[in-house]
């Protein structure tokens, strides 16, 4: 399968420690605990569009104003190797990469956490909801870690970046209903559609040359779909559409953004060099 946007290629558990605690629980009311959480990041020196990303998750009850409602101290670290189209820096790991990246991690660590502590005495818990931006923030503002600002292209407020981010989660759930098909469709479906994500994927990186393709690869998913006589065809289709709404939102909103900033808005002295004599003196010089 073609590399996604950001792709986990593997990941693995270092650590895990999980300790019933002793003292009240009470399973009908939300976890509340102290979670602590660290992460490194690093670029794979052999694979310049790939870097690789240390969590490490701690569940504990010290430095609560409250009583805590915590079944299970939990560790657990974890390290994950990531693929992206976008070129990785030695010493430059943007920070909205890192930050996917530690929020795959973190998923994958929720899941094991709750398949271990499945037939344990306070049965299943699930990790709590975090935020990772503030941790990502300060790690790029330190100059002794690799991440950094991401460039414009890749801030979550930008409306390429946005899209590009929604294609990449998609891809996961399109696969995944397209899997109902029978093998034959499915590869019918699947193959033009890795072509309309490889050429998505190069948005960020090259937008003017990539545009140009991306009509003519989603009109190939469509045609691809109408061939396929399948109820499942009808929801694929409804799901590129969808896709294809935000792509065209942030293309657009690219463009506007582009052509508002080639517009030159003159300033008091700029508004009153024509009658400075400025303007004849240029023309002048032209001639």
């Amino acid at each position: 399968m073609a590399t996604a946007a950001l792709n986990i290629r593997e990941y693995v558990a270092d650590r895990l420690e999980i300790t019933p605690r002793e003292g009240i629980y009470d399973p009908n009311i939300p976890v509340l605990c102290q979670v602590e959480l660290g992460f490194a990041a690093a670029a794979d020196e052999s694979a310049e569009h790939s870097f690789r990303v240390a969590l490490r998750v701690r569940l504990h009850a010290d430095g609560l104003a409250r009583p805590a409602n915590l079944p299970y101290f939990v560790t657990i670290n974890l390290q994950g190797a990531f693929d992206t189209p976008v070129r990785i820096a030695p010493t430059a790991i943007p920070a909205s990469l890192v930050l996917n990246a530690l929020m795959i991690l973190y998923g994958v660590a929720r899941g094991i956490v709750g398949d271990a502590t499945n037939n344990f005495a306070h049965g299943r818990v699930v990790l709590p909801s975090v935020s990772f931006d503030s941790i990502v923030e300060k790690a790029s503002r330190d100059s002794s870690t690799p991440v950094v600002p991401s460039p414009d292209m890749l801030r979550p407020g930008d409306p390429v970046a946005a899209a590009f981010f929604r294609f990449n989660f998609a891809i996961e759930d399109f696969s995944r209903v397209a899997a109902l098909l029978g093998e034959r469709d499915r590869e019918k479906v699947l193959g033009p559609f890795r072509d309309l994500m490889q050429t998505f994927n190069r948005l960020p990186l090259d937008p003017d040359g990539a545009v140009g393709e991306l009509d003519q690869s989603r009109q190939a998913v469509i045609a691809a779909l109408d061939e396929v006589d399948h109820p499942i065809a009808a929801v694929l289709r409804m799901h590129v559409d969808q896709i294809s709404s935000g792509v065209d939102l942030a293309l657009k909103t690219e463009a506007n953004r582009r052509v508002a900033a080639t517009i030159k808005v003159p300033n008091e002295s700029s508004a009153e060099s024509p009658r400075r004599g400025k303007k004849n003196k240029s023309r002048r010089s032209g001639g």
